[in-house]
């Protein structure tokens, strides 16, 4: 979730609701067997709209403590959609982007930050959210320093800001009965969620024309607009309304991470009951990018292309072992999971190897119930010690090392029997170096591979990268996973970018080092840089 700890620019980019398979209580007590998942997002499509711009309104700041959904039918009734225990959060209801251009996991879904539970499958005809009062004492529910409206009072959670200045915002009983959206605003008159289904349920509420200001004689178009022009305090309270069309539904793909048990290289890997916290949930796309293969004795002549995975988003596990990646375009997927030693109860010794999952292919349903093992590695983690090299000149050996540049990098493994060159990136364990890493001239201490000093006419830096002893279980999306080899055979993933900058640098400015059965030294050569 994107969250900016300045206490005047808190922004999320939507308000989700994300929900689990778990089970619920409903408003009468009555247990509900959850069977299907949906995510509940908050946008708004008028942030450039004409009444925001005339008024100067530059955020709408709302602290939304539950959200409820009312179930049609026998066994109906309001239920809460998260788990309140974790508290009220604030959003921005005037955050300046679009749908189209948000990575996932770019706080689509927040509400699986705030503990989301399973609704069940059912049709369901009103979602309310229950906004947190202004108060003028009493202890903050929510820290200071991520409260928005804090310069008002460590109490005040709703508020506006209009041209630099903060002013509380009234939502009329929105502690009691919340902020409703009524059945006629959803598709055929209400929500349905079927078993297994897993979406996400996009409400737009236009945000500048539900918003109603009073006085304030400098204060102009606020939506609604009452009082004259003769001054007095400036007042605002937000009234939501919704329009037809303004929801709709977008994917999402959620599952368990669990302990597996299998009896060595290439058996079949047993998953158990087990959940797995705080293990590590990469979501990559399927071989998208060809990596140019670049070592010191790669001929620069005739370079190799290699095919590597690309990570669109990352997560880690609930404490339940749960995790949702929201919204997710339809396409190709595979999702990477590992757990280092002492990050949860479940590999105390040694970390997990990586499982890859393969053939994750969403369709506007989504996916959920995906149950991914994990198996405890053989040994410790393997630490690779890298060494990258940058140079502007093109010529072996260089004359013109440069000023050096950033590296970013990640390990990566292969995990396809049909092509073996095909590579996943693995999410690394601790000890692994900060990024960005910077080659200089002087950066050879440290340095394990050979030579232990910079190549004639380079910058270069060594640094290490912590990775899963043996090679990774593999298994289709449904279907039965296989343990690796060991030891693992790994691969070097580096980008260079101008110093300080996210500038590509070198060219090309992307290269993976030429994997090799226990390669603990993978070096990579960048030419042509700046």
């Amino acid at each position: 979730m994107k969250q900016l700890l300045s206490k005047h620019r808190l922004r999320l980019t939507n308000f989700a609701a994300i929900v689990a398979g778990t089970a619920l209580i409903g408003a009468a007590g009555q247990l509900w067997a959850a069977s299907g998942s949906v995510g509940l997002h908050l946008s708004n499509a008028s942030r450039n709209g004409a009444a925001c711009k005339a008024a100067n309104v530059d955020h709408i700041y709302v602290t939304i403590a539950d959200v409820k959904a009312h179930r049609v039918g026998a066994g109906g009734g309001f239920a809460s959609l998260i788990n309140q225990s974790n508290g009220p959060t604030q959003f921005d209801l005037m955050f300046a982007n679009t749908e189209a251009n948000e990575p996932i996991g770019s706080a689509d879904c927040p509400i699986v930050d705030m503990g989301g539970n399973g609704l069940p499958a059912g049709k369901y005809g009103q979602i309310r959210l229950i906004t947190v009062d202004n108060a003028s004492s009493g202890t903050p529910v929510i820290p200071a320093n991520t409260n928005a409206c804090a310069s008002l009072g460590d109490t005040v959670y709703n508020c506006v800001e209009a041209g630099g200045v903060f002013y509380p915002l009234v939502i009329p009983s929105g502690s009691q009965t919340g902020i409703k959206i009524p059945p006629g605003q959803f598709h055929r008159g209400g929500l349905t969620i079927s078993v297994n289904q897993a979406v996400d349920l996009d409400i737009d509420i236009n945000a500048c024309q539900a918003l109603v200001v009073r006085g304030g004689g400098n204060q102009h178009g606020h939506g609604h607009h009452h009082g004259g022009g003769g001054g007095g305090t400036t007042t605002y309270a937000l009234k939501p309304a919704l329009h037809t069309g303004e929801v709709s539904l977008n994917p999402i793909i959620s599952g368990t991470v669990v302990v597996g048990t299998a009896n060595g290289a290439g058996s079949t890997v047993t998953p158990g009951a087990t959940t797995v916290a705080n293990a590590q949930v990469w979501l990559e796309t399927d071989s998208t990018q060809s990596v140019v293969e670049g070592t010191p004795s790669a001929p620069a002549s005739n370079p190799t292309n290699a095919p590597v995975n690309s990570v669109v988003a990352s997560t880690t596990t609930d404490a339940n072992g749960n995790f949702v990646f929201c919204p997710v375009p339809t396409g190709s997927y595979d999702i990477v999971v590992d757990a280092d030693a002492g990050s949860s109860a479940n590999f105390t010794t040694n970390p997990s190897d990586a499982t890859i999952t393969t053939g994750v292919t969403p369709t506007a349903d989504g996916l959920s119930g995906i149950t991914i093992p994990l198996v405890e590695g053989t040994t410790t983690a393997t630490t690779l010690s890298a060494q990258v090299s940058t140079q502007v000149s093109t010529a072996v050996p260089s004359t013109v090392a440069g000023v050096g540049d950033d590296i970013e990098f990640f390990g990566t493994q292969s995990f396809s029997a049909a092509n073996p060159a095909k590579q996943a990136q693995i999410p690394p364990y601790s000890g692994t170096a900060v990024e960005p890493q910077t080659t200089t001239t002087t950066a050879n201490s440290g340095c394990a591979s050979v030579p232990t000093i910079c190549p004639v006419g380079t910058n270069c830096v060594c640094f290490p990268v912590a990775l899963p002893p043996d090679n990774p279980v593999v298994g289709p999306l449904g279907g039965t996973y296989t343990t690796g080899a060991t030891p693992g055979d790994y691969a070097l993933l580096g980008s260079a970018s101008e110093i300080g900058t996210t500038t590509p640098a070198c060219s090309p400015s992307q290269l993976v080092s030429v994997p090799a059965a226990s390669y603990a030294l993978p070096t990579l050569s960048f030419t042509g840089c700046n």
